[in-house]
């Protein structure tokens, strides 16, 4: 991925090209892209959704990683992840909903996980994905409650999996660790 420092004014970035960013620097306009791509995603998936608007994504994470598929200089696709004291936790992804974004988005989950630092907090569509791609799967419970935290109450059901309470809505849901946590 290449690193934009300073984004101002307009989100452009270069095409075909994984490009690294620091929410806090991308202007209202940018963020209201990746918002719309997120709730797109997420709803049309019939998943929940870990922040309310375009603001609290941008505070409550910390970098994205976006990707201009078709050569017009703006986000096709994005994934939004954390530093974490177990490495960089892939925390939301989405796409224009274009068959081209959705699988670039999908390969670089993939490479990520299989690289030492990544991991994602996978269920659903991702975790058929994530499940059939080969990446590593996190099985140490002791790991995953670590990694996971005490207040998301998770119960082991076997092989990875678990269930736990989301933050916004009140539900449970399985979830699996895929990728190389520290």
């Amino acid at each position: 991925m290449i690193s934009l420092s300073n984004i101002l004014n307009e989100l452009e970035i270069p095409s075909d090209k994984w490009v690294d960013l620091d929410l806090s620097k991308i202007d209202d306009d940018g963020m209201k892209g990746i918002w719309q791509m997120y709730i797109t995603t997420y709803l049309n998936a019939g998943m929940d959704l870990s922040a309310n608007s375009w603001r609290e994504m941008q505070s409550k994470y910390k970098a994205t990683a976006l990707k201009d598929i078709d050569s017009d200089n703006i986000a096709d696709a994005f994934i939004v992840y954390k530093q974490t004291k177990f490495g960089k936790k892939i925390a939301l992804l989405g796409t224009n909903n274009k068959k081209t974004a959705k699988s670039e988005v999908v390969k670089k989950v993939i490479q990520l996980c299989k690289t030492s630092g990544w991991f994602l907090e996978a269920s659903l569509k991702m975790e058929d994905i994530m499940k059939s791609s080969g990446a590593p799967v996190v099985t140490d419970e002791e790991k995953i409650q670590a990694i996971v935290g005490p207040d998301k109450k998770l119960q082991f059901v076997g092989d990875g999996y678990y269930t736990r309470s989301l933050s916004k809505v009140d539900k449970r849901i399985t979830k699996r660790l895929y990728g190389k946590p520290k």
